[in-house]
């Protein structure tokens, strides 16, 4: 999480959207086909650093505020910078 930073916690949802498909490329055009992997996935991050969660709900906010005002926003918040991970950690290993 090296753009977000520490992550303490999950909720999430997943689903799948729509339970049948069908098919447009030639090959198989109008071959209905079952969908058996959530098409939608959703979830909330609860961040370990209040600072970096306030950051983060300010810039999904903004996205919102940007477009109900039709032009760019100034965010109010910031944070630091968390620092980068090691070089040459194992893969699943999250510090040396």
């Amino acid at each position: 999480m090296q753009l977000l930073g520490p992550v303490k916690g999950v909720l999430g949802s997943v689903r799948v959207t729509s339970p049948e498909r069908t098919i447009t490329s030639q090959a198989k055009m109008e071959r209905k086909i079952t969908v058996e992997v959530p098409t939608h996935v959703s979830g909330v991050l609860e961040f370990a650093s209040g600072e970096l969660a306030y950051h983060a709900l300010d810039i999904m906010h903004a996205f919102h505020d940007s477009s109900s005002a039709g032009k760019r926003v100034t965010l109010e918040s910031s944070c630091a910078r968390p620092a980068p991970l090691p070089l040459g950690l194992r893969d699943g290993v999250l510090d040396a």
